[in-house]
């Protein structure tokens, strides 16, 4: 009994997908009354209605620095992971051998995935690059030279490090960075 039980939930399991993506593509010739009473809960939820509260609570602050994205560098919030440092002075890269490559990686984020080291910049998603977030920017300036930091000093990807380049010209043509 246990035995064909179990064969009957497995076919079962192969055979859910198939019948809800041939419901969903034939949604408007099934009435209306039954999907909304048995399917329509289940089969045509979206996935973010089943997260937690943290996870949402955690968009919502991130929606918060994402209009002002210099407030981040003056929260409990950044003191607390960074302290006095930089962004990148806790990074250290991830290579084979000895002797680091002479580019840093190209991006760290493509499409969903996330590489399993990401740069300073990629992996913390409050810290974004804009020409008006002096105190990041000065982060990647040599105090001394005024001339930006190398990226294989900094580990910063090269997607990063161009949007950097790009934030710090128009930093300094706006006279908001020496």
């Amino acid at each position: 009994m246990a035995a064909s039980v179990h064969v009957v939930a497995k076919m079962f399991w192969r055979v859910l997908p198939a019948v809800s993506h041939q419901i969903r593509q034939h949604q408007s010739c099934l009435p209306n009354q039954f999907l909304k009473t048995r399917l329509a809960p289940v089969l045509f939820a979206h996935p973010r209605q089943f997260l937690c509260e943290a996870a949402s609570q955690k968009t919502e602050i991130l929606s918060q620095y994402k209009d002002r994205p210099w407030d981040y560098l003056d929260s409990e919030e950044y003191v607390d992971r960074y302290g006095d440092q930089p962004v990148w002075n806790g990074y250290r890269r991830n290579h084979k051998g000895a002797i680091p490559p002479q580019k840093t990686r190209k991006t760290c984020i493509r499409g969903d995935k996330i590489c399993g080291n990401p740069c300073p910049i990629c992996r913390d998603a409050n810290i974004i690059i804009h020409h008006q977030n002096v105190k990041l920017l000065q982060q990647f300036i040599s105090p001394h030279t005024g001339i930006v930091y190398d990226p294989t000093r900094t580990g910063v990807c090269r997607k990063q490090q161009k949007k950097l380049n790009e934030a710090i010209d128009t930093a300094r043509n706006h006279g908001k960075v020496l």
